[in-house]
C-alpha cells in the first residue's frame, strides 16, 4: 500500500513539476515582444505616394502627371490650371514646395524635358539642371537664377545669371550676366572647336572678342 501511494506520489510531483515548466514557458512566450515585419514588396503600381511626417506633414510626392500636386505658397496654389509633369517634388517644413525632379517628352511633343530645381524659400526654382530637347534643337546644362524677395504670387520674371552647358546650336558655353539677365560676359567652344570669349556691354552687342 505504501508503495503504490509513494509511486503515485511521485508521478504527482512529476506532473506538477512540468506543468510548471510548460506554465512558465508559455508566460514568458506571451511576455515576449515580436518586433513587427516590415512589409516588403516585390513590384507596386500605383499613381501616387505622398512621404509624411508623424502630424501628417507633406515632405516629398512622387506622382504621375495626372495626380501631380500643385506648386503652393502659403497653402495656396499659385498656378491653377497649368498641368505639370511627373516627377518627384520636395517640401519644406511648412509644407510648401522646395524644388523637385521632373520629367515629360515622347513623340506626341516631339522632344523631351527632364529638370531638377532647387527653390528659394517662398519662391520658385533658383538652381537648375536640365535637359531640354524639340524641333531638333537640344540643350543641357546648369542655371543659376535671380529671385525677388517677393512672394512668388507677385508673378516677377526670373532672371538668370548664370547658364553653363550645351546650347540649342550645339555649342558648349558659359554665360554671365548682369543683375537684369543681361549676358556680359561668355566663354564657348563651338561645334566647329572654335574656342572664344566675348565681353558684351549692357545692349548686348560685343565690345571685346578674344580668340586663340
Amino acid at each position: 500500500m505504501h508503495i503504490r501511494f509513494r509511486r503515485a506520489l511521485r508521478l504527482l510531483q512529476a506532473y506538477a513539476f512540468g506543468s510548471t515548466l510548460v506554465l512558465l514557458f508559455l508566460t514568458a512566450s506571451a511576455f515576449q515582444q515580436t518586433p513587427p515585419q516590415k512589409p516588403r514588396f516585390e513590384e507596386i503600381d500605383d499613381v501616387r505616394i505622398n512621404i509624411i511626417e508623424k502630424d501628417g506633414r507633406v515632405r516629398l510626392v512622387l506622382s504621375n502627371a495626372d495626380r501631380q500636386t500643385p506648386i503652393l505658397v502659403n497653402g495656396r496654389n499659385v498656378t491653377p490650371g497649368i498641368k505639370r509633369p511627373a516627377g518627384i517634388i520636395f517640401f519644406t517644413d511648412e509644407g510648401e514646395e522646395s524644388g523637385g525632379l521632373v520629367f515629360s517628352g515622347g513623340t506626341q511633343t516631339g522632344g523631351a524635358m527632364t529638370s531638377l530645381t532647387f527653390n528659394q524659400y517662398k519662391q520658385d526654382q533658383t538652381v537648375a539642371l536640365r535637359y531640354i530637347e524639340g524641333q531638333g534643337k537640344r540643350q543641357a546644362g546648369l542655371e543659376v537664377i535671380d529671385r525677388p524677395d517677393v512672394p512668388l504670387t507677385s508673378r516677377q520674371a526670373p532672371l538668370q545669371r548664370m547658364f553653363v552647358g550645351k546650347d540649342r546650336d550645339g555649342n558648349a558655353r558659359l554665360v554671365l550676366s548682369d543683375a537684369q539677365a543681361r549676358p556680359r560676359l561668355t566663354l564657348s567652344v563651338g561645334r566647329d572647336g572654335d574656342p572664344r570669349v566675348e565681353f558684351l556691354d549692357a545692349a548686348g552687342h560685343v565690345v571685346r572678342q578674344l580668340k586663340p
